[in-house]
């Protein structure tokens, strides 16, 4: 079944509060849409999201990847090559990331319904179960206790607190959402590079110490930082995970290689 066209749009989503981290804060999201349609009628979507500040990748220049360096190579070819499909778009361009997901993502999803089948099975899982995280916007302790105890009352027991805007004060944020909802509640931490490595070091020992019991810690220093990463790792107890320092399948292996990090977020 061949691929007859390639659709990208913008939605614009607005928040109902400021989703705020150590690198920005937005007032509402963006997200580029993509529409794979097959001949047959079937469509695939999928969708990227532009954060300059961390993968680089614009709304425009997204739009621009998708439309003029990688559509050309899919039109016309069969959706069940999916695999050739993937390689030509990883080799349409250099980078661009972003762009090249939302695609492929598109592509899945039309495949998946081509075979009537749901994706996690067309994958090869066996479940279609997922436990995951809530994030809380870095604020201040108070107002962050009363977001995860918003949380709570939603259903969720696993929150993701953002950190790493002003360290003086993260220790107590973690201590003060601790104290509001209890020890049954999972608490990961995610700094968005925003501590240096000293930083992360002492206000991972304190937490340490403290028994806030938390269940990892995400990039705590600058993506580049792999020796920051090895350090804070060999320092402490508490997990650490990389994510913006996670691009690709060679930035996985190096970080595993060099025993940076205890778990990659992707």
């Amino acid at each position: 079944m061949k691929i007859e066209s390639l659709q990208v749009s913008v939605e614009t989503l607005p928040l109902i509060k400021p989703f705020k981290t150590a690198l920005r804060t937005a007032m509402e999201i963006e997200n580029i849409m993509v529409s794979v349609k097959l001949e047959d009628g079937t469509e695939g979507l999928g969708a990227a999201a532009p954060t300059v500040a961390i993968t680089g990748d614009s709304t425009k220049g997204i739009m621009t990847v998708i439309e003029e360096l990688i559509t050309p190579y899919l039109i016309g070819r069969d959706i069940e090559n999916i695999n050739a499909l993937s390689q030509l778009i990883q080799r349409s361009c250099v980078g661009n990331t972003s762009a090249k997901a939302a695609v492929e993502i598109a592509l899945y999803d039309a495949v998946s319904k081509r075979w009537q089948l749901p994706l996690y099975q067309y994958l090869g899982g066996k479940s279609n179960v997922l436990k995951n995280d809530m994030t809380i916007s870095v604020d201040e302790p108070e107002e962050m206790a009363k977001a995860a105890l918003s949380l709570i009352e939603s259903g969720f027991s696993t929150m993701k607190i953002k950190l790493g805007k002003d360290w003086k004060n993260d220790v107590e944020r973690v201590a003060c959402i601790r104290a509001a909802v209890g020890e049954q509640v999972m608490i990961r931490i995610d700094a968005n590079q925003g501590w240096t490595t000293k930083q992360a070091i002492s206000i991972i020992h304190e937490i340490e110490e403290r028994k806030l019991n938390v269940d990892l810690v995400e990039q705590p220093v600058q993506a580049h930082d792999i020796e920051g990463l090895k350090e804070i790792k060999r320092s402490v107890q508490v997990p650490i995970m990389a994510d913006e320092s996670l691009f690709s399948p060679r930035d996985a292996m190096r970080l595993l290689n060099e025993h940076a990090v205890d778990f990659l977020n992707i």
